[in-house]
């Protein structure tokens, strides 16, 4: 069903569908694809996550708890997949995943993501630790994967035996980073509209995966970047994803929302500005109107002239432009009334949460005075969501509406009780 909306809606257009589509294919089929055409099976492409860590946790009671615990599992696999991407159980509680598209980092933080989303399910706040479980890229070609499959038989036993005789080091063919921000990915992260109970708008946000395996997202992922050329760079980096799964989407037809953070330096310079907008000329108005830019960097004293300078740049060729500003801020917005702003956002507050109450509803209150709408990014507890919700946010994202993925497939409906199921 299509949402009505109103002129400043930036929902406007977009179809909501009642299920998502089921396009997996069998593992074996889809390996055997790959692995006929004698392509390299290198680090990226296949998988193996063991969940060995968590069983051990629950010792004896584990026997009682592993038919809900493995559909989990199972569950939030597929949610992860892209139609490409097929995975097979082996044995005991290793799933070996196969990323035909995928470059070896991409696999790695995918991996990563999806153990540590399991093991919070299962062990709660501690699962933040177990969730350093084995996932591990392969760095096997074809022809040896072949010749092993020919002796054992079975497709599953052969990848997982090669990828435990290869380990997880990245492959030797995988050369290092040359900059920070090679190790940085961007994912879309589900943006939910509180009032249409629906999802149609993705934000994209930097990961990083530390050497002790954790999953860091957001602006946390990114602090020290250093000086404003790094910034841009980055920026850049972060478009360039987006314009790649805008084109993507127009060529399957689908229409979705992204919203995409950008450093207020990069789009108050003339030439940064100029540098930066490069590649988003490139593409056609349609597509450019299906994104929201989220300028990041604004304070308390950041002053209207500078967004009057920066929005005739960026409002012609996006749906909206939003202003990223802190939540624990003076609550003085008045300023930015009426110069052709669509929302204030901010980061959730990562603190003690009855401490970010107050601040939460103070900002939402500044904002409807000067006519805005509220965007809260990265809630963390569901705790933190209803007391957004109720504090008349417009709009919030994180791992408690949902998890981040590469590739968006389509709007979807999420209510009040979906929300309560995830507390």
């Amino acid at each position: 069903m299509t949402i009505a909306s109103s002129h400043s809606d930036p929902g406007q257009g977009l179809t909501v569908p009642a299920a998502p589509s089921d396009g997996a294919q069998s593992f074996d089929a889809r390996a055997a694809e790959i692995l006929g055409r004698r392509e390299p099976v290198t680090a990226g492409k296949l998988h193996l996550i063991s969940f060995e860590k968590i069983k051990e946790h629950f010792g004896a009671a584990w026997s009682h708890m592993a038919p809900k615990a493995e559909s989990l599992m199972r569950r939030t696999i597929e949610k992860r997949l892209a139609p490409v991407d097929v995975y097979r159980k082996g044995d005991n509680l290793d799933f070996v995943i196969l990323f035909p598209s995928l470059n070896p980092q991409e696999g790695r933080v995918k991996c990563a993501q999806i153990a540590e989303e399991i093991a919070r399910a299962l062990v709660g706040d501690l699962g933040a630790e177990m969730a350093q479980v084995d996932a591990g890229a392969a760095a096997v070609d074809a022809k040896s994967l072949l010749s092993v499959i020919e002796q054992e038989g079975d497709l599953a036993e052969a990848i997982t035996s090669e990828i435990a005789k290869t380990g997880s080091a990245p492959s030797a063919r995988e050369a290092a980073p040359t900059s920070p921000l090679d190790q940085v990915r961007f994912l879309f992260r589900p943006i939910w509209d509180v009032k249409r109970q629906a999802v149609f708008n993705f934000f994209c946000v930097p990961v990083v995966k530390t050497q002790g395996g954790r999953i860091i997202s957001g602006e946390t992922a990114i602090e020290g970047l250093g000086d404003r050329h790094t910034r841009l760079d980055y920026d850049i980096r972060l478009l360039k994803r987006v314009v790649d799964e805008l084109t993507r989407m127009g060529t399957e037809d689908r229409r979705l929302l992204y919203t995409i953070p950008v450093h207020v330096d990069t789009v108050s310079s003339g030439a940064f500005r100029t540098e930066y907008l490069k590649l988003w000329r490139g593409l056609p108005l349609s597509l450019q109107r299906l994104a929201i830019f989220d300028l990041v960097g604004g304070s308390d004293g950041f002053p209207q002239s500078r967004l009057i300078e920066i929005l005739p740049s960026l409002k012609p060729m996006s749906r909206a432009v939003t202003l990223r500003m802190p939540i624990a801020s003076s609550h003085s917005f008045g300023r930015f009334a009426h110069v052709g702003l669509h929302a204030l956002s901010a980061e959730a507050p990562a603190g003690r949460e009855d401490n970010a109450i107050g601040d939460i509803e103070k900002f939402v209150i500044a904002a409807e005075k000067a006519h805005l709408l509220t965007y809260l990014h990265g809630i963390r507890t569901g705790s933190l969501a209803l007391a957004a919700v109720g504090a008349g946010f417009s709009f919030i994202d994180g791992p408690s509406i949902g998890s981040a993925e590469a590739n968006p497939k389509d709007a979807l409906r999420f209510s009040m009780d979906d929300l309560y199921a995830k507390r």
